[in-house]
């Protein structure tokens, strides 16, 4: 529904109808599916390699940006996406880096999760302190202070 909505209705055809996007929704649903039934199938040796890396670089990535956005309000969108970039591109590097290679040696050898967690923690909260703050409507609004529905109109 993401690729229907965002893609196709935003971008493609905005004037499209429910059932252009439903019918959509329905093709792109089958295809996954089908894709995800022939890999559980005919499965093979990079599977399981496939979603620790996905999965580790999602937590490295998302982790800290998703739950300091929501629940530290000196949280800055900059800061979150440095958080969401560095931790995710941590991993990546100390995922596919050789054994005894430099990044090795630096992180003292700690897992890749670790590292980019770490990395991801450490930009968002120096990066939060020095960059510009939210407006105070998105703020009010975000955690319920004071709602007003002119805050609600975001520009």
């Amino acid at each position: 529904s993401t690729i229907m909505k965002d893609i196709y209705n935003d971008i493609i055809n905005p004037n499209a109808g429910d059932e252009t996007i439903n019918r959509g929704n329905l093709i792109f649903t089958s295809l996954a599916s089908v894709v995800a039934i022939a890999i559980a199938l005919f499965p093979n040796d990079y599977i399981q390699l496939i979603v620790n890396f996905s999965i580790g670089g999602v937590a490295a990535g998302f982790l800290f940006p998703l739950y300091l956005g929501l629940y530290w309000k000196k949280a800055t969108p900059v800061a979150a996406i440095a958080g969401c970039l560095g931790g995710f591109s941590t991993y990546i590097l100390a995922t596919v880096s050789k054994a005894g290679s430099f990044f090795k040696v630096i992180t003292f050898g700690a897992p890749a999760v670790v590292v980019g967690l770490t990395v991801s923690l450490l930009l968002m909260l120096l990066l939060s302190q020095c960059t510009k703050k939210v407006r105070k409507g998105v703020y009010e609004v975000w955690f319920c202070k004071t709602y007003d529905a002119e805050y609600a109109k975001l520009k």
